[in-house]
């Protein structure tokens, strides 16, 4: 006889003693409890949940946990999740479209409560077609255009046109930029945030002064080289990385050339990793909330998975970023404006 059966009471309410107490009556509490004493019972989670329809389990899929942008959103998705008496399951597709594919339709087939996906760029059609299932999902840190998915990530324009605006009002106009692969939504909406800002501050962009990077040291170091290597009378007096790994690169590239930060050259990041306040150089940077966003893309989830897919409604969330202003951004040298 199942401890359920034995109260009188529901399997889901023995269930919820086990994974949320507090949901659960204290009289109703205290009996499950003394029933699991005296029979010394050991409850076989696994069915409890199947029974319910779920694992309790949220999927996060994710590019690379070697990448120090995830961690804090995953942290953040944790503990949103404990609350409402989840785990997590994470994968990693290190960008391979098939496996994020083969990751979330093994998530659907074991009845996960769904997924916080960072989609891969071009998996469009993919999506469309999940959106059309009762699996629910929403999308961290970039969305996919034309595919009408939840998403949370961070006003990328509105970072961008922070790091502009502080620079130009430290005196500098030659203003260049390293940014990331524009198939992802979010180098490109940084891409934008910077020409708006610039435009709107009457400053022309030099052609030379954009530079494609990526969001490695290593490519922050071959776009900052070729930056630095300009004309005195074209070569930028600050420089925008849309990525803090970016604008490590250009800072030690510079300092291997006898090139000073910021003396010479202001250097401004985007996402403030936790090591980018402890450099020798301190870096100016754009904070992106990232536990946060993790925090609110579980809530969404909840909200998603507790209705039918035709009354689900769609949100999009981009959160505010804030200016970090450390010791990598100053006034231009006399000599350079």
């Amino acid at each position: 006889m199942t401890v359920a059966k034995e109260l009188g009471i529901s399997q889901s309410t023995v269930s919820r003693a086990l994974r949320r107490p507090d949901m659960v009556r204290d009289a109703t509490l205290k009996r499950i409890q003394k029933a699991f004493a005296k029979h010394g019972y050991q409850p076989d989670e696994l069915a409890n949940r199947f029974r319910e329809g779920s694992l309790g389990l949220i999927g996060v899929s994710v590019n690379s946990l070697f990448h120090p942008y995830f961690p804090s959103i995953i942290d953040g998705a944790q503990r949103e999740a404990a609350r409402h008496g989840w785990g997590l399951a994470i994968e990693c597709t290190h960008d391979e479209q098939e496996a994020e594919r083969k990751a979330i339709e093994i998530m659907r087939s074991l009845r996960f409560v769904g997924a916080l996906v960072n989609p891969h760029p071009e998996a469009h059609e993919f999506f469309k077609r999940l959106l059309d299932s009762d699996f629910p999902v929403v999308m961290i840190d970039r969305f996919l255009d034309g595919v009408n998915c939840s998403y949370i990530g961070t006003d990328n324009r509105m970072g961008a046109h922070l790091a502009v605006e502080h620079l130009v009002s430290l005196g500098h106009r030659r203003i260049a930029m390293i940014h990331g692969p524009q198939e992802y939504s979010s180098h490109r909406d940084r891409l934008t945030g910077y020409r708006e800002a610039m435009v709107g501050h009457g400053l022309s962009v030099d052609k030379r002064w954009i530079m494609a990077g990526s969001w490695t040291v290593e490519g922050g170091r071959s776009a900052g080289t070729r930056l630095l290597s300009l004309p005195s009378d074209v070569r930028p007096t600050a420089i925008f990385c849309d990525t803090d790994s970016g604008a490590l690169g250009v800072v030690e590239q510079a300092r291997e050339n006898g090139i000073l930060v910021p003396q010479t050259v202001s250097v401004v990041g985007f996402v403030d990793y936790d090591w980018s306040r402890y450099l020798a150089v301190p870096l100016t940077t754009v904070h992106q909330p990232r536990e946060s966003l993790g925090q609110q893309a579980v809530e969404m989830l909840y909200e998603l998975q507790d209705r039918p897919r035709e009354q689900r409604v769609t949100h999009r969330v981009e959160l505010i970023p804030e200016l970090m202003i450390r010791r990598s951004s100053a006034p231009p040298s006399s000599g350079s404006t």
